[in-house]
């Protein structure tokens, strides 16, 4: 199983970081009945390009070589633009997203989930840019 780890940029490099990738491995054969988990983290490989909009098209070229996405939220539900971009990307190649909650456990996210998004300062803030209702 490919798995695509959609997260703020604010968290990359950090303890929180290392957690989540742990509760994505934690939560695999729970989750989506799998335990061979490959997990595509876009830390790293984003700061060797420095092309913002280079950068998320070949996050969309992982999303689409991926099996599923999971993506995380900062403690208050709140996504930043990139986060945003790639789990409509997902839903658009029709991959299974997951949300990995704060509470540790994932949650299926559907269409109709990504629709109740809003947008938070008028979507101006990249990296605080949507909050998902939790």
């Amino acid at each position: 199983m490919l798995v695509y780890y959609a997260h703020s940029m604010l968290i990359y490099n950090t303890e929180k970081e290392r957690e989540e990738i742990d509760l994505i491995k934690l939560n695999e054969g729970h989750t989506y009945g799998n335990y061979d988990t490959t997990i595509i983290n876009p830390n790293g490989w984003i700061y060797d390009n420095s092309n913002g909009k280079d950068v998320m098209e070949q996050c969309f070229v992982f999303i689409k070589q991926t099996d599923m996405t999971v993506f995380s939220t900062l403690k208050d539900g709140v996504i930043g633009k990139g986060v945003y971009s790639e789990i409509e990307k997902a839903l658009y190649y029709d991959k299974p997203v997951f949300h990995l909650r704060q509470d540790g456990d994932m949650k299926r996210f559907l269409e109709k989930d990504f629709d109740k998004i809003e947008l938070v300062n008028e979507g101006k803030d990249w990296k605080k840019y949507a909050k998902v209702k939790l």
